[in-house]
């Protein structure tokens, strides 16, 4: 997905061998990297069966036994009963480029052969009633040249519900055919689990902070503390710091990812009062919540051979952007080979900081100072080539690089391809 925006193909959703439909993306969790996707039965609607993800109450838990209903490795359905292993917050390296990846979410392993080769599937109540969560493949991204790898993990319906009443709510509502602004507030940070008993020894938490998380639940064996913080995320200019343990919100112990989601969908933007455990003492800090909408891009632009775009969030969650990037930035996605980018030894993954001394804080500055830089270094003649154009490029990092890039309208003309109401995309010569 850092070189492909998730709403730019085609979608086909294909129900146990028989029955096939084209989808389209409605929305992407900023967080969960969750997709909706959405499509039209038509006359195939008796065939199938909705099912409520809100509707069952019991969670995931390590020991809870279950029914594996899949698809084998040749997409034959198969159904056994499975008890279920281990549970773990679904902690993913950020890869390198960084990569879209699920984060701060309770993911549970099966033991069970089968079930690890399978497709996927879902897990329901041993009474075959509701569902209990979704069996799916997860990616471990490449790092420091480390090969990715696939994982199985099963992710709880409860771990779906808050951003799916939120979703609803929004849909209910809606009048066009794309959703990009469902709100889902974030604190931009992304969590990790640390165990009750180094919580204890090492970090010296409060037993009594311990006692309340695990009241609300005797399953829960862990803290949370900030892993990562994402630059000009709400968490970093709150003042959160790397290693802090979170003990409440808003007066409400935090025993759980899902705990603390919950407590953000009811504050909104409203300021969220975070207790934590820093430095062997109890701080207070006051975090105003960031509204996200549905994730991905929207809008790429083909610039003298390279494919540009807002910055892509992964790259935000580094912790770094250089100083001239606002909330959008230009971001080199792709270059194409034999293009000018290429020619001139441009980079996938920088920055695009200025052109010709204009900034270019997004796209549309982009456009208006590429516009008036051609028209400023255009050839005299018709049989002459356009004079370079100094680019200013910021680098992953923090190094400034100036080039010069020739433009050539002829064989490599700019485009935009920008994605309209109704889901679909519209190219546009520039």
């Amino acid at each position: 997905r850092y070189t492909v925006p998730q709403p730019l193909g085609d979608i086909e959703i294909t129900f146990a061998r028989t029955l096939s439909f084209d989808a389209k993306v409605l929305f992407v969790h900023p967080e969960h990297n969750f997709v909706v996707l959405s499509f039209d039965p038509g006359k195939a609607r008796p065939q199938l069966k909705e099912v409520d993800l809100m509707a069952c109450p019991e969670p995931l838990a390590a020991g809870t036994k279950s029914r594996f209903v899949g698809l084998n490795g040749r997409g034959q359905l198969f159904a056994r009963p499975v008890v279920l292993d281990s549970a773990m917050s679904c902690e993913l390296p950020l890869g390198d480029p960084p990569l879209w990846r699920e984060r701060n979410i309770e993911a549970i392993a099966l033991d069970d052969v089968a079930a690890l080769k399978s497709l996927g599937g879902v897990l329901l109540q041993e009474d075959g009633g509701g569902v209990l969560g979704l069996y799916l493949t997860v990616a471990w991204p490449k790092k420091e040249g480390k090969a990715a790898g696939l994982a199985k993990r099963a992710i709880a319906s409860a771990a779906m519900r808050p951003f799916l009443r939120a979703l609803l709510a929004a849909e209910a509502t809606r009048t066009g055919d794309l959703d990009l602004g469902t709100p889902i507030p974030t604190l931009e940070t992304e969590w990790q689990e640390e165990a009750f008993a180094s919580a204890r020894k090492q970090l010296k938490v409060p037993a009594e902070s311990i006692a309340a998380m695990q009241a609300l639940n005797p399953h829960c064996s862990h803290v949370l503390s900030v892993c990562r913080l994402k630059a000009r995320g709400a968490g970093k200019e709150a003042g959160l710091r790397e290693g802090d343990v979170v003990l409440a919100a808003n007066d409400e112990p935090i025993h759980c990812h899902l705990a603390l989601e919950e407590a953000l969908l009811k504050t909104s933007t409203n300021p969220l009062k975070l207790e934590l455990w820093r430095d062997m003492a109890t701080v207070t800090v006051q975090v105003t919540p960031k509204l996200r909408g549905s994730d991905g891009i929207n809008r790429l632009v083909m610039w003298f051979g390279m494919l540009v775009c807002e910055t892509p969030q992964p790259m935000f969650e580094t912790g770094f952007t250089p100083a001239d990037i606002n909330s959008a930035g230009v971001f080199i996605s792709e270059i194409v080979c034999g293009g000018p980018g290429d020619t001139y030894e441009f980079a996938k993954g920088w920055w695009v900081l200025s052109v010709d001394e204009q900034p270019t804080p997004d796209i549309d500055a982009l456009l208006a100072a590429t516009t008036q830089a051609t028209a400023a270094h255009a050839p005299p003649g018709p049989l002459e080539r356009h004079q370079s154009v100094a680019v200013r490029l910021g680098s992953d990092d923090g190094r400034e690089i100036l080039k010069g890039i020739r433009p050539d309208p002829l064989f490599w003309p700019m485009f935009e391809l920008r994605r309209k109401p109704d889901c679909t995309w519209e190219r546009r010569p520039l």
